[in-house]
């Protein structure tokens, strides 16, 4: 995948920035095998989060004849809109239907992305390529549904544990979010929310504040921690009783740790910032 790079939609880069290859597409098949080997298919569908996009992008598989193609579709993310990466390497996001369904044989990204509720909804549209040649029935618009902005879960790494010859000493149990910029737009109190699920009782998220260089800010870690204990797809954080928050630095990181002896239970989708 390829793209060329305005600041105004007037003027263009003169060359184009390699966005995303597949690690199967660095094998060259040659002239006349273009239909053949693991592709790209089509543009990424791009969801704007902010500082995140969120990609639906074709998956080709391709054959030496038209009858033995087909499509899927496959995820990626970004943070500049000119790099794409797989979070879950060659992972399918999402299937074409099986022979005899509307979707059968292949389908393509669309456009369309909407938070409705408790669900985020995906347009997605069908091609089956198999009888391209026969000028096949085309059209038809689908809609798949999932819980709200749960593209992907952050749990407890328990690959390490059992018998072996190492072990890790403990379980990981946290992680580090990337530097999250604050100072752009309104510059007034911030709100922090969390989108997770399997907290309660015996499961809950610490959730500690660091600065850009990732040193710990006493008012908000350690013992002044915010401890999230209930699900929710979009549940308030609060540091010592105090949200939203004021004069934090411009640059902070989270540190989130998986607390509880049921904390293999917990599901971490996403951190907002409001």
């Amino acid at each position: 995948m390829r793209q060329f790079v305005s600041p105004d939609f007037v003027h263009w880069s003169q060359s184009s920035a390699i966005g995303f290859v597949r690690s199967t597409q660095h094998e060259l098949l040659g002239p006349g095998r273009s239909r053949e080997g693991e592709q790209l298919h089509e543009a990424v569908s791009v969801w704007n989060r902010n500082n995140l996009l969120l990609g639906i992008v074709g998956i080709w598989h391709g054959g030496k004849e038209w009858k033995d193609v087909t499509v899927d579709l496959g995820f990626v993310v970004s943070n500049d809109g000119i790099q794409f990466r797989e979070p879950a390497h060659e992972w399918i996001f999402m299937e074409r239907g099986e022979d005899g369904v509307w979707d059968q044989g292949g389908i393509l990204q669309g456009q369309g992305f909407e938070n409705i509720g408790d669900e985020t909804f995906i347009y997605y549209g069908a091609w089956d390529p198999r009888g391209w040649e026969g000028s096949p029935p085309r059209g038809g618009v689908g809609i798949a549904t999932l819980p709200r902005d749960r593209f992907a879960d952050l749990v407890v790494d328990e690959t390490t544990k059992g018998p072996g010859n190492y072990q890790m000493p403990e379980i990981v149990s946290e992680f580090m979010t990337a530097v999250v910029d604050l100072k752009g737009g309104d510059s007034g109190p911030r709100e922090f929310f969390v989108n997770a699920g399997g907290l309660g009782k015996d499961a809950s998220l610490r959730i500690e504040i660091l600065d850009d260089r990732t040193r710990p800010l006493p008012e908000f870690s350690g013992k002044n921690a915010a401890i999230v204990t209930k699900s929710g797809f979009q549940t308030p954080i609060v540091w010592n009783g105090n949200a939203p928050l004021s004069d934090l630095p411009d640059r902070v990181r989270f540190k989130v740790t998986f607390e509880g002896k049921k904390n293999t239970g917990i599901r971490f989708s996403a951190l907002y910032v409001k």
